[in-house]
C-alpha cells in the first residue's frame, strides 16, 4: 500500500501540539495574572507600611524639633525624608499649628502611570503625633505624602519578567510536545501502518490524523477481506458449473444378476483396462479404498433397501497406487413388488475439485485469520497508546496547573510518570518491531561467543531494583559458577533474559522468591531456568501463554500492565537461536520457565575445582 504525506495540519502530533501551545499560552497567562496580581498585593502592603515605617524612623528628631519650636532641625528632618523617592511631601506642624519644616518636590511618573492601575495613584497620607516624655500632651504632628507609583520601586521590571517567563516556558514546553509526539508516537505509528498494509496495491489517502489513517487502512481490509470472500463464493459456483459439465462416467448395475457395466470414461477414471473388468459388483468394491469402503457400502445398500438416492465422495485406488476421489450420483429402479431390481448412476473424478476446495478453504480461513489479527491488533494498539498517552498529558498538564508553588516530591511523582508513559511507549513500539521482522523473516541473528555468567549478571543487576521495591529474593545460581561459553546472540539472548525475570518479577507475590539456574545435563543443549513463586497460570490459559497479545491473568490490575506480546518475542527469539521456551506453572505456587539453546561450548573450571567431575560443574543445584 503506498501512503500520501500526511499534511503538518492533520498530523495527530501537531494536533495536540496545537491544543499544548493553546493550553499552555492559556495557563502561562493565568499564573502570570496569579503571580502579579500576589506580587502587587505584597507591594501595596509594603507602600501601605512605608509611611509608618518613615515617621518611626525619624519620630525622635522631629518631637525634639517640635518640643523645641526649632525649624533648623525640622527642615533637615523633612529633608531627609524626601531622600526617599517614594515620598513627595514632608511637613513638621507644632502645637501651635505653625509649620516649623516642610519639603516637597514634584510627582514624576513618567512611563509608569500602568503602575497605577495595579498599586493605585491616589497620594497616601501618614500622620504621627509627635511627644516627649513627661509631657502629656502632642507637642506636634509629622505628615507625610507617599506616591504609590514612585514608591513601587522594583514592580514594574518584576511584573514584565513574570509575563514574560511565564510565556516563554509555555512555549518551549509546547515545542518540547510537539518533538515528543512526533518522535515517539506519531512517526513510529505511521510506519508501523505502513509497514503492515504495505501488500495492499491500493493508495490510503490522507484525510485525518494518522489514528485516522490506521483506521482507514483498516477499513481497507475488511473490504479486501469481504472481496475475497466473494471471489471464495464466485470459485465455488465456476467449480460447480465447471463440474456440472464435466465428462460424467456412466454406469448400470443390474442387481438381479449381478452385473455392472461401465462406458469408456468409467475406465479412464477408475485407470482400469476392460480385459481386466470381469463386470460384476465386486470387482468395483475392489477399487475402493480400504477406509471408504465401508461408507460406501452401506450407501448402495441403504439406496436399495430404503429407497434413497445415492449421493457421496469415496476415495479409490488405481492399479498404480493413486488414490483418487469420485464423487457418485445414482437412482434405484424398483420393480411392482418394491424390490430393487437396478442402479443407474454416474462416477466424477473430483480429485482436482477436492483440492481446489480444500485450498479455498485454507484461503477463506487465512482471510479470516488475517482480519483477526487486524481487529486484535486494532484493539490492542488503541489501548496501548492512548493509556500511557493519556497519563503523560494528564501529568503534563498537573504539572502546568500547579505552577511554580508545586512541591519537588509531587514535581518528582508527576515527572516519573510522564517517564514510564514515554518508556513504556517505547517498549510498546520496539516488541511490536521485533515482532514484525520475525514474522517477516528478516530479524538478523550475530552468532558470537557469550560468557553467560556475565551476561545473567547484567540482567539481573537491571532486575534487583524491581525486585527489591517488593521485598521480593533474587536466588542467583549462574553469575558465580564457573563461566559458561555458549554460541549464539547476545543481545537477543539478553531480550530474552530480561522478559523472563521481569515477568517472574511482575507475576510474583510480595516478598516473593526467584531462582534462577543454568544446565547443560541434556547432551547436546544449555537450559536456563527462571522460577518464581508467583500467581501461576490456569490450564485454560496455558495454550494461549505465547500467543501475541494475550495476557493470562486473571488480576485485572496485572493484566493491563504490559501489551502481551513479550513472551510471543521471546519464544520466536529463541526458535531463531535454534532453541525453545516451555514452562510448568501451578496455581498459587509458581511458575518456571525453561530456555533450551544449542551448546557447542565450554566451562572454564576454576584452579580450585579442577579435580571435580565435569558432570559436577555441568548442573547448578
Amino acid at each position: 500500500m503506498t501512503k500520501t504525506t500526511t499534511p503538518l495540519k492533520h498530523r495527530l502530533s501537531f494536533k495536540q501540539a496545537r491544543a499544548a501551545v493553546l493550553i499552555a499560552l492559556a495557563l502561562g497567562s493565568l499564573f502570570a495574572a496569579l503571580q502579579v496580581r500576589y506580587d502587587v498585593k505584597r507591594e501595596i502592603e509594603r507602600i501601605n507600611a512605608l509611611g509608618y515605617t518613615f515617621t518611626q524612623a525619624v519620630r525622635n528628631s522631629a518631637a525634639r524639633a517640635a518640643y523645641r519650636l526649632d525649624p533648623v532641625v525640622a527642615q533637615e528632618v523633612v529633608d531627609g525624608l524626601l531622600l526617599d523617592s517614594g515620598l513627595f511631601r514632608a511637613e513638621i506642624i507644632d502645637d501651635f499649628d505653625d509649620r516649623l519644616g516642610l519639603a516637597e518636590r514634584e510627582v514624576n511618573t513618567d512611563g509608569l502611570a500602568w503602575i497605577g492601575l495595579l498599586v493605585g495613584s491616589d497620594p497616601i497620607e501618614t500622620t504621627l503625633p509627635l511627644t516627649v516624655a513627661n509631657v502629656p500632651a502632642p507637642v506636634g504632628s509629622l505628615t507625610v505624602f507617599i506616591n504609590p507609583i514612585e514608591a513601587a520601586y522594583g514592580l514594574p521590571d518584576r511584573v514584565i519578567w513574570i509575563v514574560l517567563s511565564g510565556f516563554g516556558k509555555s512555549l518551549l514546553l509546547a515545542f518540547f510536545l510537539l518533538i515528543l509526539f512526533h518522535k515517539m508516537i506519531t512517526k513510529r505509528l505511521s510506519a508501523v501502518t505502513e509497514r503492515l498494509f504495505s501488500r495492499t496495491d491500493r493508495a490510503l489517502s490522507s484525510s485525518g490524523d494518522e489514528i485516522d489513517d490506521l483506521e482507514a487502512a483498516g477499513s481497507m481490509w475488511r473490504q479486501d477481506a469481504l472481496a475475497l470472500q466473494e471471489n471464495i463464493r464466485r470459485n465455488e459456483a465456476r467449480l460447480k458449473l465447471a463440474a456440472n459439465a464435466a465428462s460424467l462416467g456412466i454406469w448400470d448395475y443390474d442387481i438381479t444378476k449381478n452385473t455392472l457395466y461401465w462406458d469408456d470414461r468409467m475406465f479412464r477414471i477408475y485407470d482400469v483396462e476392460r480385459e481386466h473388468f470381469s463386470g460384476r459388483y465386486e470387482d468395483w468394491e475392489r477399487r475402493i479404498h480400504p477406509e471408504d469402503l465401508e461408507m460406501a457400502r452401506s450407501l448402495v445398500m441403504d439406496s436399495m433397501d430404503e429407497q434413497q438416492k445415492l449421493d457421496t465422495i469415496f476415495r479409490i485406488m488405481t492399479p498404480s497406487g493413486e488414490t483418487r476421489y469420485v464423487k457418485a450420483d445414482a437412482t434405484t429402479l424398483f420393480d411392482a413388488r418394491g424390490e430393487a431390481i437396478r442402479m443407474i448412476g454416474v462416477n466424477r473424478d473430483v480429485t482436482d475439485q477436492v483440492a481446489a476446495e480444500r485450498e479455498l478453504i485454507a484461503a477463506r480461513n487465512q482471510a479470516i485469520a488475517a482480519n483477526q489479527a487486524k481487529s486484535d491488533f486494532l484493539a490492542n494498539m488503541s489501548h496501548e497508546l492512548r493509556t500511557p498517552l493519556n497519563a503523560i498529558l494528564g501529568y503534563g498538564q498537573l504539572l502546568k496547573l500547579d505552577g511554580v508553588s508545586i512541591k519537588p516530591e509531587k514535581r518528582e511523582v508527576y515527572l516519573d510518570s510522564i517517564l514510564k508513559g514515554g518508556e513504556h511507549l517505547l517498549a510498546l513500539v520496539n516488541d511490536i518491531l521485533d515482532l514484525a521482522r520475525v514474522e517477516a523473516g528478516k530479524l538478523s541473528i550475530n552468532q558470537e561467543v557469550v560468557a553467560v555468567n556475565q551476561l545473567v549478571a547484567d540482567c539481573l543487576e537491571q532486575t534487583y531494583p524491581l525486585a527489591q521495591k517488593r521485598g521480593i529474593v533474587i536466588d542467583d545460581g549462574i553469575t558465580s559458577f564457573p563461566t559458561v561459553l555458549i554460541e549464539t546472540d547476545s543481545v537477543r539472548l539478553r531480550q530474552i533474559l530480561m522478559n523472563l525475570l521481569s515477568n517472574a518479577v511482575k507475576f510474583n507475590v510480595d516478598h516473593g522468591h526467584i531462582e534462577i539456574r543454568c544446565s547443560t545435563a541434556d547432551a547436546g543443549w544449555f537450559t536456563i531456568t527462571v522460577k518464581d513463586t508467583g500467581i501461576g497460570i490456569s490450564d485454560d490459559d496455558r495454550q494461549r501463554v505465547f500467543d501475541a497479545f494475550e495476557r493470562c491473568v486473571a488480576d485485572p490490575f496485572l493484566a493491563s500492565d504490559g501489551a502481551g506480546i513479550g513472551l510471543s518475542v521471546s519464544q520466536e527469539l529463541a526458535k531463531r537461536l535454534g532453541g525453545s521456551i516451555s514452562f510448568t506453572s501451578e496455581i498459587g505456587t509458581g511458575t518456571e520457565f525453561r530456555l533450551r539453546l544449542p551448546w557447542v561450548g565450554t566451562i572454564k573450571v576454576p584452579a580450585d575445582e579442577t579435580d571435580k567431575p565435569i558432570e559436577a560443574l555441568a548442573t547448578v543445584h
